[in-house]
């Protein structure tokens, strides 16, 4: 099949996403990448406006260009499928996706080149890429390990790996992301690693239950309990080396640099460190393509199968895409898809209160409370639900809940936003309590009309004010 029809289907099938909102993760600019952690989400308005049409194009046009590198390295088989596989959604429908899918773009090239040219002219052009690459996201930190068992020429890719890791913009991202964060490497560590590979060969082969956010491996960090669990030698561990260990015995037998990309890739994401969030489909999307490398050689031989695959792909994709229309959908679709991740909950309640769905946020975000009673992010949320009602003794009860609870499962400085919180609550009860108090005085002097002419109540609202400023 030619690369022109595949990209045709391609731009037909993401077409609509030029009408969708603005759903973005971190506001930062590429030159900000690591430096920053935003702290304050952009105004709630700001979801409910679109982009340029051309932003949504060009995720469509890098995701195009994608598609055709892996045609230009390994064929048409393994194009189509990274083309229409619904893991690829997050970097095409999604703005903050797009990095990634750039990513993913700069390492295409400099692997392109390094085959293309295996010789110093070739990798000096490859470094030149890969460098870029780095600076977009860290999804590529693995590519370098695949030149191990594959085109040695390739290992020079880790001299610009080397210096990044030793650069200041990791140093400082590395620093700031892993404050709050009582995670630390050693050989407890192992567990947790086999688990969540082998949780992402599952997403890989099945791709089905999707979503931005999955409770797999949500609670590690805030609750010893799941903590113990993921680093225990439990039926868990064995079942997900066995995964691992068929992943490998069976796929080596149709592409050994499938098996190869794909491990090494996702390598870097088995949370042998957290510092992000545990589990994201954008952190698949480059090394997807390993899995399509051996997918595509084991159903090259039965054209029919290879072609109900590729159906089932576009139908998900299909299907899945509407999820990044705008905010809401993206939680609504996670809670259908993962309703155990609390997540989801969370920031769909928050949503809701943004846009005067009131009643609707204070229902979501009372269901994730529902799921888990030390769930500090419902708490959190459900403070400010009851804020915008003015019950002020409710909100700063859910106030000190969450804080309470997210001194143990939480970052620091979401505890900080939680107390600067309550101090502006605290105020705004003293504020909304002397306003009660002159509305109450200024009511009885009303009352007495016998009592009272124009110039009295005049002096009587006087007296009202005076004696709430001194209050």
């Amino acid at each position: 099949m030619g690369i022109g029809l595949i990209v045709l289907g391609l731009f037909v099938l993401y077409w609509r996403t030029q009408k969708y909102y603005h759903l973005i993760d971190d506001i930062v600019r590429r030159w900000g990448y690591l430096y920053i952690v935003p702290e304050v989400s952009p105004p709630p308005q700001f979801y409910s406006s679109k982009p340029s049409k051309w932003r949504h194009l060009f995720l469509i046009i890098t995701h195009a260009l994608n598609v055709w590198l892996v045609y230009m390295l390994w064929g048409w088989v393994p194009a189509i499928l990274f083309a229409f596989s619904p893991i690829s959604v997050p970097a095409t429908a999604w703005l903050t996706g797009g990095y990634y899918a750039v990513t993913a773009l700069l390492s295409l090239t400099a692997y392109f080149f390094i085959q293309l040219y295996p010789n110093f002219v070739g990798v000096i052009i490859a470094s030149l890429f890969f460098t870029a690459s780095l600076g977009s996201t860290i999804t590529c930190l693995g590519l370098p390990f695949t030149f191990l068992i594959f085109n040695p020429w390739g290992l020079f890719l880790f001299w610009p790996t080397l210096m990044y890791l030793k650069g200041r913009r990791f140093s400082r991202g590395y620093q700031i992301r892993d404050m709050g964060k009582q995670d630390k490497f050693g050989i407890h560590k192992l567990p947790v690693m086999v688990k969540t590979v082998a949780y992402y060969i599952y997403k890989q082969i099945f791709p089905y239950r999707l979503a931005f956010f999955q409770h797999f491996g949500e609670d590690y960090v805030r609750d010893k309990e799941c903590r113990d669990y993921m680093e225990s030698l439990n039926k868990w561990f064995w079942i997900s080396l066995a995964s691992i260990i068929v992943f490998v015995v069976i796929g080596w037998q149709f592409s050994p640099i499938g098996v190869v990309w794909f491990l090494f890739l996702i390598g870097p994401f088995s949370q042998f460190k957290v510092l992000g969030q545990f589990v994201a489909e954008r952190y698949m999307y480059l090394p997807s393509i390993g899995w399509y490398l051996i997918l595509g050689n084991a159903l090259a031989p039965y054209p029919i199968l290879l072609w109900v695959v590729i159906g089932l792909y576009v139908l998900r994709s299909h299907f899945y895409i509407p999820a990044y229309e705008k905010i809401e959908s993206l939680y609504e679709d996670g809670i259908r898809n993962h309703p155990e991740c609390l997540a989801n909950y969370a920031n769909l309640g928050e949503r809701y209160i943004h846009i005067g769905r009131l009643l609707d946020g204070r229902d979501v975000l009372q269901k994730g409370i529902d799921l888990d009673k030390d769930n500090f992010l419902c708490y959190t949320n459900m403070a400010a639900f009851w804020i915008q009602v003015k019950d002020i003794k409710k909100g700063l009860y859910y106030t000190d809940k969450s804080i309470d609870l997210g001194k143990t499962k939480s970052s620091w400085y979401i505890v900080n936003a939680m107390r600067n919180q309550r101090r502006e609550v605290q105020a705004f009860e003293k504020k909304y309590n002397r306003e009660v108090l002159f509305a109450d005085q200024f009511k009885k002097k009303e009352e007495k009309p016998n009592e009272l002419t124009g110039s009295s109540v005049v002096k009587a609202a006087e007296e009202a004010l005076s004696a709430v400023a001194m209050g």
